[in-house]
């Protein structure tokens, strides 16, 4: 697909029937939920392998400083891995930054990169907003892209550091953030896969990932919203804002002839 722009509308298919939970206070509770089971809902983690299957993540992880998460076989960084910073302060620690409450998810060194699976349970309208940032502190490059099933609907490259908390203190890089913005009708049982892949040989990169599903009405009324954890109504305000003039419209469903 054509790059079109770093924020773009686009459409595929793709929904999610479960309510999003406010930003709790209780982060080991969420902590619990994340670790209890994968698939969670919905959602599942996992990679994608040289075959291009895609296979979940089975293990789960802790090292013992506030950064949890999900890989393969006990082997964070291999075939990548999904992590979660369940604690009210910041985390630097092995050149990364993880803000509170934040996923971040590494490509790994081997396979075809991570992967942030979306299964529709029913058919329906949605909008999605997603956003990915680099989080290693020197820079970093990582290729995102959006697969609805098997078609590619959006592909873009995140480089560089975003910068620490609110104010983006350190952010360095040309493109350290990356958003989308999907609008969609899907059927039950179609896949979306938010990929996060390795540029070239480049295999220390982490990025941060955050996204938010809104089922909406025919006439465009948000009934519902979920996320992988929750995030706070000013993350998802930024996520899924209201439409402007300025914003470049892809309509894939006609490119697809559907």
């Amino acid at each position: 697909m054509a790059r079109l722009s770093k924020f773009v509308v686009v459409s595929v298919m793709v929904c999610l029937l479960a309510a999003a939970p406010a930003l709790a206070q209780n982060w080991e509770d969420l902590k619990s939920q994340f670790l209890g089971q994968n698939p969670n809902g919905e959602w599942t983690c996992g990679f994608l392998n040289e075959d291009n299957e895609f296979v979940p993540f089975n293990t789960t992880f802790d090292d013992g400083a506030g950064v949890t998460g999900w890989c393969v076989s006990n082997s964070p960084g291999v075939f990548g891995d999904v992590t979660v910073n369940f604690g009210e302060n910041p985390i630097d620690r092995y050149g990364i930054r993880w803000e509170s409450g934040q996923m971040c998810v590494s490509p790994g060194t081997r396979g075809l990169g991570a992967v942030i699976r979306w299964t529709a349970p029913a058919d329906a309208s949605i909008r999605i907003g997603a956003e990915m940032t680099g989080q290693c502190l020197s820079g970093g490059s990582a290729v995102f892209k959006v697969v609805h099933n098997d078609a590619s609907k959006f592909d873009d490259l995140v480089d560089g550091f975003v910068g620490k908390g609110q104010e983006l203190t350190d952010r360095k890089g040309p493109d350290p953030d990356v958003s989308c913005l999907l609008t969609a009708t899907v059927k039950a049982g179609d896949t979306v896969d938010f990929i996060i892949a390795r540029k070239d040989d480049v295999t220390s990169s982490l990025i941060g990932f955050d996204a938010v599903v809104e089922i909406t009405s025919q006439e465009g009324v948000a009934l519902s919203s979920a996320s992988p954890v929750p995030i706070s109504p000013q993350k998802m305000s930024k996520l899924l804002p209201g439409k402007s003039a300025g914003e470049q419209v892809a309509s894939l469903d006609e490119e697809a002839g559907r």
